[in-house]
């Protein structure tokens, strides 16, 4: 038996990680897409769904997923019998284009983009795809999408002595982010560690895990992250990071986490903190 409250909540729930798989399954094979033709190559994404066996309903939060991993404006859409691509945009509110809608208006090669500055629907000739790619690698050419550029909700030091506290209240609240209510991000300035405390964990080992301030912080598929700290001299490094809260609980122990999305490594020194 079950109360009608706990019975809309379990099927939200439900219906919630039955989006949140074929999202990150089409995301995987988005992936794939955007590799075998060096599209991360380009200033903005411009994504075909039609391999994709996810509902049109799902184009929107997809094309988010893959604009926040790449850093970069997305646009995703199916081929109509018309020739036309029709989809979903997603732009990056904190890199210096605001405005991803009023930029493609502004290309003159779309057949329509309406919506807001940076969640629209859109619609273009597939034979003018590449002459918009091309458009926006030009106007877009000083702009740097990879760069890390983090409007933060929270800035503290490493040794902040509350970063435990704050990390538990902003991962309690996970269920509330959304396209229209985002996801705090933190930045932790000055961690001081040794190397010898850095893990490399995982089945491939490519999985940075370290412990600092009672604070689990980690790094997934990040090769590129180890190979830069040994290049680093000296045995202790000092990190800055900008990441996300999480709450890791197994068994009966719950572990405050931040998932790190942008890192910098520099060897320590006697005047950090």
């Amino acid at each position: 038996m079950e109360t009608v409250a706990e019975q809309t909540t379990r099927n939200c729930v439900n219906a919630r990680s039955r989006q949140n798989r074929e999202k990150d399954k089409a995301i995987e094979l988005l992936d794939i897409q955007i590799s075998n033709n060096c599209l991360d190559e380009n200033k903005i994404l411009i994504l075909n769904a039609d391999d994709l066996s996810v509902s049109n309903n799902l184009t929107g939060l997809i094309a988010m997923g893959i604009a926040a991993k790449y850093k970069k404006p997305t646009m995703l859409g199916r081929i109509s019998p018309d020739g036309y691509l029709k989809g979903s945009i997603r732009g990056r509110e904190e890199s210096e284009l605001k405005d991803f809608k009023g930029f493609l208006k502004d290309s003159n090669y779309m057949d329509f983009v309406e919506g807001h500055a940076n969640a629209a629907g859109f619609s273009i000739k597939e034979s003018d795809i590449d002459r918009l790619c091309s458009y926006a690698n030009d106007k877009l050419k000083d702009i740097d999408f990879n760069e890390g550029f983090y409007e933060a909700d929270f800035v503290v030091q490493g040794n902040y002595s509350e970063i435990t506290n704050l990390v538990m209240d902003i991962g309690s609240q996970s269920k509330l982010w959304g396209q229209t209510n985002d996801e705090p991000v933190i930045i932790i300035e000055n961690i001081t560690i040794p190397k010898a405390q850095i893990q490399m964990i995982g089945s491939k080992k490519d999985t940075v895990k370290f412990v600092f301030n009672g604070m689990t912080y980690m790094i997934f598929k990040a090769q590129d992250i180890i190979d830069k700290i040994f290049e680093t001299a000296g045995d202790t490094l000092n990190i800055t990071c900008a990441g996300r809260a999480n709450i890791n609980t197994w068994g009966n122990r719950t572990t405050p986490q931040i998932y790190i999305d942008e890192i910098e490594i520099k060897e320590s020194s006697i005047y950090d903190f």
